[in-house]
């Protein structure tokens, strides 16, 4: 399973063979490892490279176009229970100088575990950050540490831009309001260092920080000791509140740093900055290579077939984002208020696709009206209600498209987690089976096996799905 994913930039100018260095150093300088620096002296270069030892692997290859170089190590360790396979990928681009680094992580349980393991930054983000400086991401600048808004205008500003989406960052935004008590409810700084390489800590440097700049932002800004993740592309607000019935302050800052981890691990990485981007780069290459000398037909159908490989797993990759994101800004940003000038309070509720609650009421509505008098005073109201409000029914398209995906379900390939994303399901996997959960809220959690046992079993389940969540 993929347990661990980021990306963020580094110092612009760092060179190619700097960053290979310095994810060797990394390697050796583990306790668990038993290659020695004098093994990865030699390949302290650009050059690709295997180097296997025991139960672990080491590979890279690098690949250059016209616009980038696109640099990829693969370190794979196999122990007792798990292999982990850890992938760091470097971006540089030829016209900007900047840099930026993929981390991916997964590991597979050699065997039946009682408990999977515990989530955690990989060492090799601290190092990067801590030897090359972070970059800038948009207007903030990747750092271990918090940064504490100023009360002025150009604090102002900044909040402005960082809560309202305006900044195309791509590391999401955890703003920290300040409480009632003029206090925060973390330690930034420590927190900051926690999700180095994960996120942006924003720091609010006051209560009245909050009134001033909640007109400028419609009130989407989180306050009174709140915690908000704000994600780019207006991906919407995930809020935290800290209950001292519930945590230490310790435990808080955890719960933030685990829920963060897990939602960044099923995030697509930066296209050209992975560890397929070199093979597709070379594939690129290759074809040229062999324009230019005139290869024959043969050779060229091959470095073709390649090439178009890695633009269908490309496009495939794609069209799932696309579709979870736009599940997302359903679940977040759809506000359907029942017509006729009637305003119904729904409490902590939200549209988790279009027209959602209001379909909800019109079905009890509709219900209803059988049980009143015919020619009733109240029957001719329900009834009004019913015909002056056309609303789009999604819920039946959805049901029927995950009774579809999940018909004789064997496994959770590409095809049947695309149609759980595009219907507003995250799926992550979870010892022997998977998990998923409806629009990321933790009533609606579901586990399907790994592999299926029969053709009903799959039906059944997306049966018992549909019946609770549409």
């Amino acid at each position: 399973m993929q347990y661990f994913s980021t990306d963020f930039p580094l110092e612009i100018g760092v060179s190619g063979a700097d960053l290979v260095g310095e994810c060797l150093n990394w390697i050796i300088d583990s306790p668990h490892t038993k290659i020695a620096e004098e093994e990865v002296q030699v390949f302290r270069k650009e050059d690709d490279f295997v180097l296997k030892k025991g139960g672990e692997l080491i590979e890279f290859h690098s690949a250059q176009d016209g616009e980038c170089k696109v640099l990829s190590l693969r370190y794979s360790k196999i122990d007792d229970k798990y292999c982990w396979v850890t992938t760091i990928s470097f971006l540089l681009l030829s016209g900007t100088g900047e840099v930026w680094v993929s981390v991916k992580c997964t590991c597979e349980s050699r065997g039946a575990v009682a408990e999977a393991p515990v989530v955690k930054t990989p060492v090799i983000v601290i190092r990067l950050i801590d030897r090359f400086g972070g970059g800038l991401d948009s207007e903030i600048t990747v750092s271990h540490n918090a940064l504490f808004l100023t009360d002025d205008e150009a604090g102002r500003d900044l909040a402005v831009k960082l809560i309202s989406g305006i900044c195309d960052f791509r590391l999401p935004i955890v703003y920290v309001s300040c409480g009632y008590n003029g206090r925060h409810p973390v330690i930034p700084d420590r927190l900051a260092r926690k999700l180095s390489g994960l996120a942006h800590v924003i720091v609010e440097p006051s209560r009245e920080f909050s009134a001033r700049i909640r007109s400028r932002v419609s009130s989407r800004n989180v306050y009174g000791g709140v915690i908000g993740v704000y994600w780019p592309l207006d991906g919407g607000v995930t809020v935290y509140r800290y209950d001292r019935n519930w945590w230490t302050v310790k435990e808080f800052e955890q719960e933030i740093v685990t829920a963060l981890t897990n939602l960044l691990s099923q995030r697509m990485p930066l296209m050209r900055c992975t560890w397929e981007a070199v093979k597709d780069v070379k594939a690129k290459n290759t074809i040229e290579r062999l324009k230019v000398d005139g290869a024959d037909a043969q050779e060229l159908v091959l470095a073709y077939e390649e090439e178009a490989e890695q633009n269908s797993n490309n496009i495939i990759r794609l069209k799932g984002e696309i579709a979870r994101l736009e599940s997302n800004v359903r679940g977040l940003q759809a506000k359907s208020p029942v017509q006729g000038g009637v305003i119904v309070a729904v409490g902590d509720e939200d549209d988790y696709f279009k027209d959602e609650i209001a379909a909800v009421i019109l079905d009890a509505v509709q219900d209803y009206i059988g049980r009143v008098p015919e020619g009733s005073r109240r029957q001719h109201i329900l009834q009004s209600i019913v015909e002056n409000n056309d609303i789009e029914r999604c819920a039946g398209i959805l049901s029927k498209d995950v009774k579809e995906a999940l018909r004789g379900y064997r496994e959770m390939n590409v095809k049947v987690r695309a149609v759980l994303e595009r219907c507003g399901f995250e799926v992550s996997a979870d010892g022997k089976h998977w998990k998923i959960t409806y629009q990321g809220d933790g009533r609606y959690t579901y586990v399907l096996p790994k592999s299926g046992s029969d053709n009903r079993g799959g039906l059944n389940a997306g049966s018992d799905i549909c019946r609770i969540v549409f």
